[in-house]
C-alpha cells in the first residue's frame, strides 16, 4: 500500500509541475483524490491486513496515466490551433436578486424537504420500519427503494428544482464578488436557498450532497476568480487550496459523523474506523477484489454505463446496469463494497480495454476545462463544469463519470439547473 501511495504521490506532483501550477486541471485534481485515498488506505490497512500485489497497483497507475494521456492530446491539440487564454475586466452586470425571491425559495425548500422526510418515512414504514419518524428510518427506506418504491414525480421534480436553485444560487453569490468585485458580506444572503438543499441531501441517503455543495462552490469561485485574474498559477495558490482543505476536512468530518449517528450507520464502528472506511478503502477493497479473480460483466457496460444500460433495458427487456456491489470482507471483520472506478472498467473491458474509458474522460474534462479557460464569457458552462467535477472526484469510489452519463436523474437535474438558471438570468441579471 505504501508503494501504491508514493507512486500516485509522484505522479500528483509531476501534473502539478507538467500543469505549470495549475490546480484546477482535472489529472492534478483526480490524483489529488486519489493520493489521499491511499493514504488514509495505508492507515485503515493495518488492520484490514490486504496484501497489495502488484497487478492491482499496475491497474491504478496505468488508469490514472491514461486519463493524464487523455489530457495530454487537449494540450497538444491546443498548442496547435494556437490556442489563447483570455483575461475578463469586470463586468458592471451583476445578480441583483430581491429578498423576497430568496426567502420564498427557502420557505418553499423547506415545504419541500418536509414532504420529501415525509414519504421516506411511509416507505420506510411499508418494509419493516416501525417507529416515529426519524433519519434510522432510512436504511428501511433505502431496500425499499431498491425493491422498486417511488418517491413520486411530482415530489422528484420538486427535489430537483430546490438542488437546482442551491447551485444556482452558488454561482450568482460566485459572480458577484468575483466578476463584480461586490463585497462577501452583501451577498451572503444569496447563499440560504441551499440549507434546504443541504436538509434534502440529509435524507437522501448518502453524505455525497454535502461534497457536491462544495466541489461546485470551489470551482465556481475560483474559475471566475481566474477568469478576471489571469490563469496564471503561484505557489501560494496552492498553500491558498491547502488551507481551504485544512479547514474543511475537519468541518467535513464532523458533519460526516454527526450524519452517520442520524442515519445510524456508526453503531458497529469507532468514528475513526469509519473514516478510515469511507476514505481510505476503495484501493485495499480493489486489491481484495482483483485477489480472488475479476468478473467478466454480463455485457458491455454493464458497470461502467449504468445510465444507458438502464435506458435499453426499460425499452428491451435487457439486463439492467449494476452499479452496487457485494462487500469484501477485511481481516478485522470490516467490510466495503467501494472499489474505485477501475473494477467497472475491468469488469467491462477486461485488462486489455480498462485503460481506454479514463483516456476519453480526460480528453473531454481538458477539452471543457480550456474550453472555459478561452472564452471571453461566462456562462452556465462554469456551473455545469463545477457540477461535473464532482463525478471527477467521485471516481475514487466508482466509475461515477460514466455511471451516470444520460440517467434520467443526470438528465432531470440538468434540465432544472438550465430552467432556473435562465430564470435567475431573465429576472435579476442587472447593470449596476
Amino acid at each position: 500500500m505504501e508503494l501504491l501511495f508514493l507512486a500516485i504521490l509522484s505522479l500528483t506532483l509531476f501534473a502539478y509541475q507538467y500543469h505549470k501550477g495549475d490546480f484546477m486541471s482535472p489529472a492534478f485534481i483526480l490524483f489529488l483524490v486519489f493520493s489521499f485515498s491511499s493514504f488514509m488506505g495505508i492507515l485503515g490497512n493495518q488492520e484490514w491486513g490486504v496484501n497489495i500485489r502488484l497487478a492491482t497497483i499496475a491497474v491504478v497507475l496505468m488508469g490514472l496515466i491514461s486519463f493524464f494521456v487523455g489530457e495530454v492530446f487537449v494540450d497538444q491539440l491546443g498548442a496547435n490551433m494556437g490556442v489563447r487564454i483570455y483575461k475578463m475586466d469586470y463586468s458592471k452586470k451583476y445578480y441583483k436578486v430581491k429578498w423576497l425571491y430568496i426567502l420564498i425559495f427557502l420557505v418553499v425548500g423547506v415545504v419541500v424537504f418536509y414532504f420529501y422526510y415525509k414519504k421516506i418515512n411511509e416507505i420506510a414504514s411499508l418494509y419493516g420500519y416501525r417507529g416515529e419518524m426519524s433519519f434510522s428510518s432510512l436504511s428501511y427506506a433505502k431496500l425499499g427503494l431498491g425493491e422498486g418504491a417511488q418517491i413520486g414525480t411530482v415530489l422528484t421534480i420538486a427535489v430537483n428544482i430546490v438542488y437546482a436553485v442551491g447551485y444556482c444560487c452558488i454561482y450568482m453569490f460566485c459572480y458577484n464578488v468575483t466578476i463584480c468585485n461586490m463585497l462577501k458580506r452583501k451577498n451572503f444572503y444569496l447563499l440560504l436557498p441551499i440549507i434546504p438543499q443541504l436538509l434534502c441531501n440529509s435524507i437522501s441517503g448518502s453524505r455525497n450532497g454535502f461534497i457536491t455543495v462544495f466541489v461546485v462552490f470551489f470551482f465556481c469561485y475560483n474559475l471566475m476568480y481566474y477568469k478576471v485574474n489571469g490563469f496564471s498559477f503561484r505557489a501560494k495558490d496552492l498553500s491558498k487550496l491547502f488551507k481551504i482543505l485544512i479547514i474543511f476536512l475537519p468541518l467535513f468530518y464532523l458533519v460526516f459523523q454527526l450524519l452517520g449517528i442520524f442515519l445510524g450507520k456508526t453503531s458497529v464502528r469507532t468514528p475513526l474506523e469509519m473514516l478510515y472506511l469511507y476514505t481510505g478503502s476503495p484501493m485495499p477493497a480493489l486489491g481484495k477484489y482483483m485477489n480472488t479473480g475479476v468478473q467478466n460483466s454480463e455485457f458491455i457496460g454493464q458497470e461502467t454505463f449504468v445510465g444507458i444500460a438502464n435506458w435499453i433495458h426499460r425499452i428491451f427487456g435487457t439486463p439492467a446496469g449494476v452499479k452496487i456491489f457485494e462487500h469484501v470482507r477485511f481481516a478485522n471483520d470490516s467490510t466495503s463494497n467501494i472499489f474505485t472506478c477501475f473494477r467497472g472498467y475491468l469488469d467491462d473491458f477486461g485488462y486489455f480495454g480498462y485503460f481506454l474509458v479514463p483516456m476519453v474522460c480526460g480528453f473531454a474534462y481538458k477539452f471543457y476545462y480550456l474550453k472555459i479557460k478561452t472564452t471571453r464569457k461566462i456562462g452556465i458552462g462554469i456551473l455545469i463544469y463545477s457540477y461535473f467535477i464532482y463525478y471527477l472526484v467521485s471516481d475514487v469510489f466508482a466509475c461515477s463519470t460514466t455511471i451516470y452519463f444520460l440517467s434520467s436523474a443526470q438528465l432531470s437535474q440538468f434540465l432544472w439547473i438550465f430552467i432556473m438558471y435562465y430564470l435567475f438570468k431573465k429576472l435579476c441579471y442587472r447593470c449596476a
